[in-house]
């Protein structure tokens, strides 16, 4: 082919290019590999798009969620240590339930020997009234601060007129032991309420026959514990530990009146065993009866009975209990 041809073909195709525009570029000549940079900031962009979609009343803030108030537990127990057992199996007792709690009320602490174990236990505050040392409150004292104990009389002395087999003929004054704690983890104020209700008054939730005198201790009595936690209401939260000598199975299928379930439940405070476990079926903390209770104006969290601790008689119970926080005013 002639040299002048060969420049005429290709000044004319040059000029076809210029004409057509971009379009007519082809596709492998325009594209280009995109960079590890760009596209991991493109994936970030959409990651964050995918996550993070702002609300209809602005983007969403972010930092840690605001939980409810701060909850505390706090375990009390309740355990009648048999007045006629030995030392030995006393201790083991007490060391046990200690494992659990950090309150507890006790019950027959009848002994002097006893009473010097209890005051000699380390890190455990002790406290009973001095005209009686049956029925002491201990506490973890790394937890608990006392702020004030007294004895406060629920019934009145009387004669038994010989119809508690065993008893004496005169039974002194009912008192029940009120411990005023502050909560060094809460702040809270708490008091407790140990009492040891007369037994032989009520059989299977009803008076017992030919014991009137014995049951009109026992209402007395109730009435009196009704009148204390109303009284101590007034400074903290109130919780009621004790042997109470009736079933809370059977007092609460008849709910008589003057009993332990239709008093304590009039002011609004709940039994440790109310909705659990243990009504379905005829275990309890001495036979086959919930004798030993503790009642709070919250249920708990969760009540056992500790049937592995043997020494006694009765087994121990506990109630784990949530507990707020206190508002501290700055």
């Amino acid at each position: 082919m002639r040299p002048d041809t060969v420049r005429t073909l290709i000044v004319t195709a040059l000029v076809s290019l210029v004409l057509a525009g971009p379009t007519a570029v082809p596709s492998y000549a325009t594209t280009a590999v995109p960079s590890f940079a760009a596209t991991a900031a493109g994936h970030h962009a959409g990651h964050h798009a995918h996550h993070h979609k702002p609300s209809k009343h602005g983007h969403k803030k972010h930092g840690h969620k605001k939980h409810g108030k701060s909850r505390l537990s706090l375990t009390i127990g309740t355990y009648n240590l048999r007045a006629g057992m030995g030392m030995r199996k006393f201790r083991n007792g007490v060391t046990s339930l200690r494992r659990h709690v950090g309150i507890a009320g006790l019950q027959e602490i009848g002994s002097n020997r006893r009473r010097h174990y209890l005051t000699s236990l380390r890190g455990w505050g002790y406290f009973r009234p001095r005209y009686i040392q049956q029925n002491p409150v201990i506490w973890n004292r790394s937890r608990f601060r006392l702020v004030k104990a007294h004895g406060d009389r629920i019934a009145r002395s009387r004669h038994l007129r010989g119809q508690l087999p065993g008893a004496k003929r005169r039974k002194k004054d009912s008192t029940a032991t009120v411990v005023r704690l502050r909560d060094r983890a809460s702040g809270r104020r708490i008091s407790v309420i140990n009492v040891h209700l007369v037994h032989g008054a009520v059989k299977g939730g009803k008076p017992w026959p030919h014991r009137p005198a014995v049951f009109n201790l026992f209402r007395n009595q109730v009435a009196g514990l009704v009148d204390a936690v109303k009284r101590e209401r007034r400074w903290g939260r109130v919780f009621v530990t004790g042997d109470f000598n009736v079933g809370y199975r059977a007092d609460k299928h008849y709910a008589l009146p003057r009993l332990p379930y239709r008093r304590l439940s009039r002011i609004k405070l709940n039994s440790m065993w109310q909705g659990t476990r243990y009504l379905r079926h005829d275990r309890g903390t001495h036979s086959d009866a919930l004798i030993d209770q503790i009642w709070s104006k919250r249920k708990p969290a969760r009540a056992r009975i500790l049937r592995w601790v043997r020494p006694s008689d009765h087994f121990p119970a506990i109630a784990t209990y949530r507990i707020r926080r206190a508002h501290h005013r700055h």
